[in-house]
C-alpha cells in the first residue's frame, strides 16, 4: 500500500507540473517613487509632480541587461543606472533576471523623464535624450510619463 501512494503521489506531481506553465521571461518594467524631501512647499506634491529636492527612486526589472536614464527638461542626461556603477544606483541578478535601482535627488526645475533602455547592447549615452534615443532604435525602450519639478 505505501507504494501505491508513493506512485500516486508521483503520478499527482507530474500532473502538477505538465498542467502549471513555466514562468516566461521577465518583462521589462520600470517603477518611480518620489519621496519628499520634508521642506515646506507652497502646494503638495502628487502624481507627476515633485519639488526640489525631493527624492526620485527608479525601479527596473529586465529578462536582459538595460539601462535607465534620467534625463531634465533641455534633454540633458542627469542620472543612469546599469550593469556598470554609477551613483546612486545598485544593480543586481544576472541571466533572465535583473534589477536595477537608482537613486536622485531632484535639483532642475521642469520635466524629468525617465527611461529604460533595455537590450544585450545598451549604446553609451551621447549628449541628450535625443541622441541617446537615436543610437537605441533598435533596442526595447520603456518610459514613464515626465515629472514635474518645481
Amino acid at each position: 500500500m505505501a507504494i501505491g501512494t508513493i506512485f500516486a503521489a508521483l503520478a499527482a506531481a507530474f500532473v502538477v507540473y505538465l498542467l502549471v506553465p513555466p514562468s516566461g521571461p521577465v518583462e521589462p518594467s520600470l517603477l518611480a517613487e518620489i519621496t519628499p524631501s520634508g521642506e515646506t512647499h507652497l502646494g503638495h506634491a502628487g502624481s507627476g509632480v515633485a519639488y526640489r529636492h525631493d527624492k526620485l527612486i527608479l525601479r527596473a526589472t529586465s529578462a536582459q541587461p538595460a539601462e535607465i536614464r534620467v534625463y531634465d527638461e533641455r534633454g540633458l542626461l542627469i542620472g543612469r543606472c546599469g550593469d556598470d556603477a554609477s551613483p546612486g544606483c545598485t544593480a543586481s541578478g544576472a541571466g533572465d533576471h535583473r534589477t536595477y535601482r537608482l537613486e536622485l535627488t531632484l535639483q532642475r526645475l521642469g520635466l524629468t523623464r525617465a527611461l529604460l533602455i533595455v537590450g544585450d547592447r545598451v549604446p553609451p549615452p551621447g549628449g541628450t535624450m535625443s541622441d541617446d534615443l537615436e543610437s537605441a532604435r533598435a533596442l526595447r525602450i520603456e518610459s514613464l510619463p515626465p515629472i514635474k519639478v518645481l
